[in-house]
């Protein structure tokens, strides 16, 4: 495999990641998780739970049910 190949695979396999951090934010943040417990769930410090989901968007957080 050359270079370019396994640099785009690392690349996706860090966008699907991150993609998953954020899906495992919103439904613990569905179940009433605070900043803090989101940031020990993902092993991150709280800022980066805070720049993972602004405040505005969080605000405006709607759950279809």
């Amino acid at each position: 495999m050359s270079k370019s190949k396994t640099s785009d695979s690392n690349i996706q396999v860090l966008a699907e990641l991150d993609a998953i951090k954020r899906l495992l934010t919103l439904v613990l943040m569905k179940a009433g998780a605070s900043q803090d417990e989101l940031s020990a769930a993902l092993k991150v410090d709280r800022s980066t739970v805070s720049r993972m989901l602004p405040t505005r968007k969080v605000k405006n957080f709607r759950f279809i049910n």
